[in-house]
């Protein structure tokens, strides 16, 4: 069944409010793969799915603290002109880590030349 101009009001206003996709389906009675399609047509987001259809923000994952091996680990393993994608490797953690990790504390990392 066609989405009307109605249906397209009240899941954009109900998305503004923080419905989920389950939430809004269950109130315009459309499956949620549905209201998926249609706020994506549509350019609105949607909450995440919870019990009560309530959208949360996403959780702040928040990442070990650097020990001070870890960090002589970083500054060898960078003097020895390892790549970020290396080092990321060997102390299990990710590339944007270790640019972050490695600007505080002053480290250059080498860059790696992209071949034509």
């Amino acid at each position: 069944m066609p989405w009307t101009p109605d249906e397209d009001a009240q899941l954009q206003a109900l998305a503004v409010s923080g419905k989920s996709a389950a939430a809004i389906a269950a109130k315009l009675k459309r499956t949620e793969i549905s209201v998926r399609s249609r706020a994506s047509k549509l350019r609105v987001l949607l909450g995440t799915r919870e019990s009560k259809g309530e959208m949360t923000k996403p959780p702040f994952i928040e990442s070990k603290p650097w020990t001070p091996e870890e960090e002589n680990q970083l500054r060898t393993l960078a003097i020895s002109g390892e790549t970020i994608a290396a080092i990321s490797k060997r102390l299990w953690r990710s590339e944007g880590a270790l640019r972050h990790r490695a600007r505080a504390l002053g480290i250059v990392l080498r860059r790696v030349e992209k071949r034509e």
